[in-house]
């Protein structure tokens, strides 16, 4: 049967320019929505629990930063899986300018807390560490779209941390890049994982903006890349979104001109 909108969750009471919905992120009975515009930018992120006695989505926690400033952009951001939620703050100064940052939260005693705050290790400015998250298990990455390479200006990277499951520590295990990185390649600017497999988005790449898409694989050594994918349509963003289900990866071309100028499409690879 098709699908039916059942309801609509907003952020309680009236937040002018909140921007919430920015970015959204469901697991099981759970919903995470972000909302950076939150509190002047400061950010903030909502999360509802589906009551199955009452057949509504209810909300459960506003998340925020322990630290959090006025611009930082919390919420741009989100994943949950399972019992662990990640919201990135890519305007985060981090001991810096816009440096970016990436919270991570845990039930405790049956409330979502924050556990951890993540930096990039060679964090500079405007990197914009955060703009992208996601999760499995015990690995997290986070993308850092102007982050410079020792060539390149804002051709962006990947940040793979760990949590050690005995201490439940965190750590920074790799950094991935383009193998050629591009000036403003923006690589990083999306990111997803599954089963073992990461893709990462690259919608600034080649000097027309086509854009592109890199798949990763985990190996004992750690992530190596195994497949570049891109797209001979100039100017279209290819990898401004991404995701993966098993052997399925779709990628977002907002500006494809297929159905009229900058319609957009989505294409999947199987």
């Amino acid at each position: 049967s098709d699908w039916q909108q059942t309801g609509v969750l907003a952020s309680p009471g009236s937040v002018k320019n909140g921007k919430f919905g920015t970015s959204v992120s469901i697991d099981l009975s759970r919903i995470v929505v972000g909302a950076p515009g939150e509190e002047s930018s400061k950010g903030a992120a909502h999360v509802w629990v589906f009551n199955s006695a009452t057949d509504r989505w209810e909300p459960e926690k506003v998340l925020t930063a322990s630290d959090g400033a006025t611009g930082d952009t919390f919420g741009a951001a989100v994943v949950i899986e399972q019992s662990k939620i990640a919201v990135g703050a890519a305007f985060h100064a981090a001991g810096g300018t816009r440096r970016g940052a990436v919270y991570v939260y845990e039930p405790i005693n049956l409330v979502w807390t924050e556990t951890v705050k993540l930096v990039a290790s060679n964090a500079n400015d405007e990197d914009w560490f955060g703009s992208s998250v996601a999760l499995e298990g015990d690995t997290l990455v986070a993308g850092a779209p102007n982050e410079d390479s020792s060539t390149q200006q804002n051709s962006g990277a990947v940040y793979v941390f760990r949590r050690d499951p005995a201490n439940r520590a965190w750590s920074e295990t790799q950094i991935l890049r383009e193998a050629i990185p591009f000036g403003d390649a923006s690589f990083g600017f999306s990111v997803a994982i599954d089963s073992g497999n990461m893709v990462i988005g690259a919608p600034g790449n080649t000097a027309i903006f086509v854009g592109s898409a890199y798949v990763f694989t985990s190996t004992i050594s750690g992530w190596t890349q195994i497949q570049k994918i891109d797209t001979p349509a100039p100017a279209t963003k290819f990898g401004s979104d991404v995701d993966i289900d098993g052997d399925t990866i779709l990628v977002g071309q907002p500006r494809e001109d297929t159905n009229g100028d900058d319609s957009g499409a989505a294409q999947v690879y199987d």
